[in-house]
């Protein structure tokens, strides 16, 4: 008998089954709503934003990202040391994120033999499908029946 108990341990990562999710039932079934955005999509919007500013007695617009920048400048000239060194880490790490760009990693001897083998198989692999006859366009011939009627039918 079962005694009302159910026919297995219920706990940590064991739902009741009845609670469980029916094949084909998504967890979320509204999903996200259409048309929001991610916070990665909705930053870049904001940073991407144009604003007005006034510099040197002129309007002009910018993107919210230069003007914050322009502001971080302002800042650090005036002597802001929290804004000094903010501008410093900036600058160190756009100036590390373009000479990784721009640097190419020599490869090491194991990288070099694995792709020597890769083009000499390539080059192998087209060598033989661009010969006298490609493979695909040989056809064997059967020797056994003669088209003509004449021969024995044995391939002699």
């Amino acid at each position: 008998m079962n005694d009302g108990r159910p026919a297995y341990e219920i706990g940590y990562g064991k739902p009741p089954a009845e609670t469980r999710f029916k094949p084909g039932q998504s967890g979320n079934p509204r999903g996200r709503k259409r048309g929001r955005k991610n916070f990665r999509s909705e930053i870049a919007d904001i940073l991407e934003a144009r604003v007005t500013i006034t510099e040197g007695g002129k309007k002009k617009t910018v993107s919210s990202r230069a003007a914050t920048l322009m502001r971080l400048r302002e800042k650090a000239l005036k002597g802001d040391a929290k804004a000094m060194d903010r501008l410093f880490q900036l600058a160190a790490q756009h100036a590390s994120e373009e000479e990784a760009a721009g640097r190419e990693r020599a490869l090491t001897i194991h990288e070099e033999d694995i792709l020597a083998r890769y083009v000499e198989s390539q080059t192998n692999k087209q060598a033989q499908d661009t010969g006298p006859y490609p493979a695909h366009a040989i056809e064997q011939e059967d020797d056994s029946f003669d088209k003509s009627g004449e021969g024995d039918g044995n391939g002699a």
